[in-house]
């Protein structure tokens, strides 16, 4: 297992530093408009986008053809990635804390918007990544294009639909008083959707013919 998510990340390191001049332009954006929160929430493509590369390479050589000539069975093979999807969350929340840190100058916000934003990353990781292990990336990228086209349609429609009258009867609800509360619902559903995920790609992955 550490030797397959080793791989992912040589895989990767060629274009960390792509992604670190991305975050530094981001953060400058971030600090003009004095919203450490946006901030975080651009930083979770990067959460998506790594592990999209990451299966990107191995299709593109073949890798799994390869990798089941080893004594590694499919379902360790999907954990490695889920596993190497879960450090790249890490690895983008450490960023984006000294990103938040670095525009708001508030120690406490900073942890709050990191740990409200990382949780999505893990929530449309969990998405794709049964799509992506059906369909292979090529195909895959377009079902993450709608994911993200759909999520902002919403952002922009909330304020005049249904949703609007759900979200105001929501915040009469005592635990969406609390900011604590909410966090820790978020997470739920996060750990919740990541379990699910796994379990249909190890079941999709299973069946295979490479």
């Amino acid at each position: 297992m550490k030797g397959l998510v080793l791989k992912d990340f040589i895989n990767i390191k060629g274009q960390v530093v792509l992604y670190l001049l991305i975050a530094a332009l981001w953060v400058g954006i971030g600090i003009k408009w004095d919203d450490s929160g946006f901030f975080s929430g651009v930083m979770q493509m990067f959460t998506v986008m790594i592990p999209l590369a990451s299966l990107a390479y191995d299709e593109k050589n073949h890798w799994n053809r390869f990798a089941l000539t080893m004594p590694v069975c499919r379902k360790e093979l999907v954990q490695s990635k889920f596993l190497f999807m879960l450090l790249v969350i890490v690895a983008v929340a450490i960023v984006s804390f000294a990103g938040s840190l670095l525009i708001s100058g508030d120690l406490e916000e900073s942890i709050i918007v990191v740990l409200y934003a990382s949780p999505i990353g893990i929530i449309l990781n969990s998405i794709l990544m049964p799509v992506m292990f059906q369909f292979g990336v090529e195909k895959g990228r377009f079902v993450y294009i709608g994911v993200i086209a759909l999520l902002v349609l919403l952002a922009l429609g909330v304020g005049s639909s249904p949703f609007a009258d759900i979200l105001d009867g929501a915040k009469d609800i005592a635990l969406f008083q609390n900011e604590w509360g909410m966090m820790g619902l978020l997470w739920v559903i996060a750990a919740t959707v990541l379990l699910l995920s796994m379990a249909v790609s190890v079941r999709i992955y299973g069946k295979k013919e490479f």
